[in-house]
């Protein structure tokens, strides 16, 4: 029995210092359901203000509008490659006139962003 609980007791060891190590590095993300969630928190932006948002495997795209359409925060989270889990946010700010492209090295995709009236 003594055994059990020794094993037992390394085990959850090893599982803590994993993930201290992990989240030290910078290596555990916001999850996938989280992000619209996180950007609100993060940029201080307003639970009545809308978001039009895309999520791939990559990379997630949103932008937040008030009513008027007068204002808007963009907000881009990429999903790092290798041993990394979840969401990470990578930028975002206000949107002026035109396209932005948003483009990350070493992704293979880009987020177009727009606020038209």
């Amino acid at each position: 029995m003594e055994k059990v609980f020794k094993y037992v007791g390394v085990f959850v060891a090893v599982v803590m210092i994993s993930f201290l190590v992990l989240y030290s590095n910078n290596d555990i993300g916001i999850n996938k359901v989280n992000i619209e969630k996180d950007a609100r928190s993060s940029q201080k932006i307003s639970d009545d203000w809308q978001v039009v948002k895309d999520t791939t495997e990559l990379i997630s795209a949103m932008v937040f509008y008030n009513e008027r359409l007068s204002n808007h925060i963009y907000s881009i989270y990429v999903n790092r490659p290798g041993p990394s889990f979840g969401y990470f946010f990578r930028g975002g700010g206000s949107i002026g006139e035109g396209i932005i492209e948003f483009y990350i090295n070493g992704y293979n995709e880009r987020a177009f962003i727009s606020m038209n009236r």
